[in-house]
């Protein structure tokens, strides 16, 4: 989308999102965490993969899918390393803003600005002790200033790597998302690392089966990961190893575990995939779990 100016203060992003919001028909408060998490997107170490919530969104676009509030992450490396070059990238910045008329008023060859920068703060690390080390997180709090002014705050969570072996390569950002980024004319997005739909697919089958949790939002991002046309052999593959590697509950995860009491939290996250007050999503958590025990019982009859 060539041609858009971008906004020169403030008062003038905040009345770009409200004109992007009322287009898309959803709330300024998620226009703005999604503007957020593309914008902190683009300035992750390279070795950071993106998962979660917004990982789906990354993908699959933010129409369709389920709202979410902060930035999972999985890293490579130590933590220290990442604090510090996800620091060096904050500071650096991204996306451009044409030169004030001051600035060109002083020199008419002025260069552009530096849209977004951004700090860094650690905060109080989540561990929930030896026998459960796929939830050891640590989460940071992003701030991110807009032309040297405090704009907006990202939570980001950082977790390691689990069982997953691939090569991540760069992953286009969907195309809806990069129409939205490009109503506020920043600059273009680069791919990102993203997990595969496979191997996220098995964590939230593992977190939603885990006896300690009751995750009835993982049921509705399990059917949105389902019509990612997911290479299956590779799926059983990846459920059989992070189940033996989380070690909370076999494989397959047969006879569901009771899931009483989430109705009103699946509903409220079906909801939050609705586009036009339509939605793919199951109607009731009764179909969601019998959707579940049919589709790990195809993934474990794969050869």
């Amino acid at each position: 989308m060539s041609g858009v100016v971008p906004p020169k203060n403030i008062a003038q992003l905040e009345q770009r999102l409200q004109e992007v919001s009322a287009a898309r028909g959803i709330t300024v408060a998620r226009s703005r965490l999604m503007l957020s998490t593309l914008v902190v997107s683009q300035m992750l170490p390279e070795f950071t993969v993106i998962k979660g919530g917004m990982g789906m969104n990354l993908r699959a676009g933010e129409p369709g899918t389920r709202a979410t509030s902060d930035l999972d992450v999985f890293i490579s490396e130590q933590t220290r390393r990442f604090e510090e070059a996800l620091r060096v990238k904050l500071m650096k910045g991204w996306g451009f803003v044409p030169p004030s008329k001051a600035q060109l008023h002083n020199n008419p060859n002025s260069a552009p600005r530096t849209a977004f920068t951004g700090a860094l703060v650690a905060l109080p690390i989540h561990d929930p002790g030896v026998k459960l080390p796929q939830y050891l997180v640590q989460p940071y709090r992003v701030s991110l200033k807009f032309l040297g002014k405090q704009w907006s705050a990202l939570k980001v969570e950082v977790s390691a790597q689990e069982i997953e072996t691939s090569t991540y390569e760069g992953t286009r950002i969907d195309s809806d998302l990069y129409d939205f980024n490009a109503r506020f004319g920043f600059g273009e997005l680069r791919p990102v690392s993203l997990i595969s739909p496979e191997a996220q697919f098995a964590q939230k089958l593992h977190a939603v089966t885990d006896l300690t949790y009751s995750r009835a939002h993982d049921l509705v991002d399990l059917q949105v990961l389902w019509r990612m046309q997911l290479d299956l052999a590779e799926l059983k593959q990846l459920c059989v190893r992070t189940f033996s590697w989380r070690k909370a509950q076999a494989w397959p995860p047969l006879p569901l575990r009771d899931m009483s009491g989430w109705e009103s939290a699946y509903l409220e996250a079906r909801a939050e995939t609705q586009v036009n007050e339509a939605t793919d999503m199951l109607s009731s958590l009764s179909d969601a779990r019998q959707w579940l025990a049919q589709t790990i019982r195809t993934i474990d009859g794969i050869q």
